[in-house]
């Protein structure tokens, strides 16, 4: 279980934000295998190391456009289905995937 940060972020480094996007997002928002309780907290989770991954190798801040819809939809989930289904261990893993993207 300890490699799996790791491959979430070599996954954001080298892959398009757009190819991976396409699946966190509806995870995220729980419309993708919403029977099972842990597809979204697996996902916001998940996004923080993806995201890290994506903006880690980018030499400046101004370059962050290229992530800026990326960042901008996983906000929108956020706002629209996250906040709706707060518990306590969900509100826990959206401040680590926070710290992880700051």
């Amino acid at each position: 279980m300890k490699n799996m940060p790791r491959c979430f972020k070599f996954l954001g480094r080298y892959c398009m934000p757009s190819t991976y996007e396409k699946l966190i997002m509806p995870a995220i928002g729980n419309e993708l295998a919403s029977c099972f309780s842990y597809t979204q907290a697996g996902a916001v989770k998940g996004f923080g190391f993806l995201f890290r991954g994506a903006i880690e190798l980018l030499p400046e801040s101004h370059h962050l456009s290229k992530v800026e819809s990326l960042l901008e939809n996983f906000m929108i989930k956020v706002r629209d289905h996250v906040i709706d289904a707060l518990d306590l261990e969900l509100a826990e893993i959206l401040v680590q995937t926070l710290n992880k993207i700051v």
